[in-house]
């Protein structure tokens, strides 16, 4: 053995020359295979990385594409719902007869009450329709739709309806609308939407519905912040452009100053288109009603810098991934060699004398009967070293406590003896009783060869050798009965010495401070699968405070006698039996008290072993 442990030094030092040498992670197998199976996988989740890496940010770019179609559609619905609000409302006053009638009839003589009058009701008619009409769409930063709209007969007879309170200016607007009736309508202006010295308005020609004779000219002063608002939602798209603009060609509202850009199309649609050398996603929505087009047009870039910018957040979860796989592949390699680590620690084990080295058991097949045979060559080994002698003390030593533990029960029952010959002698039977019966109930309470249940007739036999012990202190004021319901419960197993505390509780603590004669009495019967030993006093009693069945064994001593024979007795059954057995105390001062102890039947088996049989000491 000593040359094994010389070569395995010597390889351990050309070892450690090697690592001096060498690379370590190269110079150790462990670090080949994790080397070896790292390198595989690295290669793999690389490839794997570039071509997700190009496939997603394809299919963001696309998914980004297709959201922003989504959202300029939505623009494109919440401008038509704007000035669709003026459309309604054209509706709304052209099928209102009583306002046609009142078109249809001769102009009433200005300055008259009648054309006062009817002045003052069109106009409160024109306000409600169109706060009825325009209120939903209300904004909070810029208000309604309309500022203000008119009403033209003929330019001398016109109807006016106010969303502002009238300013200094009012004047101006009225000579501005009575300037854009009379292009209208005497040059010819075919114009439905205009913007005019900043004024955005809009006119169109109240017909008759059966005639479509024009009764009347409707022109709207419009609030063109809040046209802006809705378009300029696209304004998070850095260059992103847009434009309303008329059939006309006339550009009214932009959010920069650039030439009119041509609408390829008016249905909304996503297409690419160049302006400026600078390549759009452009929308073209045109509103017929009104014959305008909003033109909606985001840089192509910013969709490919999105998308840049989602891919780079994937890349850094799949290389944070690739991270976490390496390190779990680190792992499973340096747990799959671990036994070669083992090995050689075991090795440095015996090498400083420790020849109780073992090697841990292992799941793989070669691994373990690896283990198997080093385990059996350091057990040899041991057991070679160790000294037979040193051995021989040891069992001597053991065996010599056993022969004490056997001589002394057998030293106490032989003084017993003498002493109960010796009172015999002298004339004295009562005490050569009370030390017979001592003596025999002091063997029932040493276990032999390891008894733990005894016959239900032993241990009544066992609180006889009590009672009797009793009596003689207490000349015979205790009278003791038995009731045995079937005679053959008294075959059956109980635990041996549960019984008895029960008697002595209820002498010590029930008879002993009673004043004249007392009545014990042991009450056996039995249902289907129980056995139930009634246990009757009538004692002074107790209150069931004063006794815990549930008394911990590590619970600090209390002053005074607390019942632990109970507590004991409890435990035991329970220990034997489980929580649904053990024992019930009822008692009350001045009452007795009633110990019943419940244990299920317990029969030898035939052919089995009877767990009663003493031999004796």
């Amino acid at each position: 053995m000593s040359i094994d442990i010389i070569v395995s030094r010597e390889g351990e030092t050309v070892m450690h020359k090697k690592e001096k040498t060498g690379f370590p992670l190269l110079s150790s197998y462990r670090g080949k295979m994790l080397i070896a199976a790292m390198f595989p996988v690295l290669l793999l989740m690389i490839a794997s990385l570039a071509y997700m890496s190009v496939t997603v940010r394809n299919i963001l770019q696309q998914n980004f594409e297709k959201d922003l179609g989504l959202y300029l559609s939505q623009v494109d619905d919440n401008f038509s719902k704007q000035l669709s609000t003026l459309y309604n409302l054209n509706m709304l006053l052209v099928s209102d007869e009583q306002l046609t009638a009142d078109l249809k009839a001769d102009p009433l003589t200005p300055g008259t009450y009648e054309a006062a009058a009817q002045k003052i009701r069109l106009e409160e008619q024109l306000e409600n329709s169109a706060i009825v009409t325009t209120y939903s769409l209300a904004t909070v930063d810029s208000g309604s739709l309309l500022e203000r709209f008119y009403l033209f007969r003929d330019q001398d007879t016109c109807f006016k309806a106010m969303f502002r309170n009238r300013g200094a200016y009012e004047n101006d607007f009225d000579h501005f609308f009575l300037e854009r009736y009379k292009e209208h309508i005497f040059e010819g202006e075919n114009s439905q939407m205009g913007l005019t010295d900043g004024i955005l308005w809009y006119a169109f020609d109240f017909t008759d519905p059966d005639t479509d004779r024009v009764l009347g000219t409707l022109l709207y002063h419009i609030n063109a912040e809040v046209l802006r608002e809705i378009p300029d939602s696209i304004m998070e798209y850095d260059g992103a452009i847009w434009q309303i603009s008329t059939d006309d060609g006339e550009l009214l509202l932009s959010n920069q100053d650039s030439a009119l850009i041509p609408a390829a199309s008016g249905d909304g649609t996503i297409s690419e288109q160049t302006v400026s050398d600078t390549r759009y996603l452009a929308s073209h929505y045109h509103i017929s009603q009104f014959g305008l087009t909003l033109s909606l047009l985001v840089p192509q870039a910013q969709t490919q810098l999105a998308a840049a910018r989602s891919t780079t957040v994937y890349v850094l979860i799949l290389l944070a991934l690739a991270v976490l796989v390496l390190a779990i592949c680190a792992a499973i390699v340096y747990k799959v060699t671990t036994p070669f680590n083992d090995l050689v620690q075991s090795i440095g084990r015996i090498e400083q004398g420790d020849l109780q080295a073992k090697l841990p058991q292992y799941k793989d097949m070669e691994f373990q009967e690896l283990s198997h045979v080093f385990n059996s060559m350091t057990t040899k080994i041991d057991h070679l070293v160790n000294d037979v002698y040193q051995k021989q003390l040891l069992v001597t030593e053991a065996e010599l406590k056993s022969l004490q533990a056997q001589m002394n029960p057998h030293f106490m029952f032989n003084v017993l003896n003498t002493i109960s010959i010796q009172a015999q002698m002298d004339g004295n039977e009562n005490i050569s009783q009370m030390v017979c019966t001592l003596s025999q109930l002091m063997q029932a309470s040493i276990s032999k060869n390891g008894t733990e249940k005894v016959t239900l007739s032993q241990e009544l036999e066992y609180a006889k050798f009590y009672v009797a012990l009793q009596n003689a202190r207490f000349d015979g004021k205790i009278e003791y009965q038995v009731n045995c319901a079937v005679p053959s419960l008294l075959d059956c197993y109980i635990p041996k010495l549960t019984l008895q505390p029960l008697i002595e509780n209820a002498v010590v603590h029930g008879l002993e401070p009673k004043y004249g004669e007392g009545h014990l009495a042991v009450n056996i019967y039995a249902d289907a699968s129980s056995i139930y030993i009634d246990v009757l006093d009538d004692g002074v009693g107790f209150t069931p405070d004063q006794v815990d069945l549930e008394l911990s064994e590590d619970a600090p001593a209390q002053p005074g006698h607390k019942r632990i024979g109970l507590v004991n007795s409890h435990k035991i059954i329970r220990h034997f039996y489980g929580l649904g057995y053990g024992i019930n105390v009822i008692s009350s001062p001045g009452n007795g008290c009633r110990v019943s102890l419940h244990i299920p039947i317990d029969r030898p088996v035939k052919g089995e072993k009877n767990p009663c049989t003493e031999s004796p000491l």
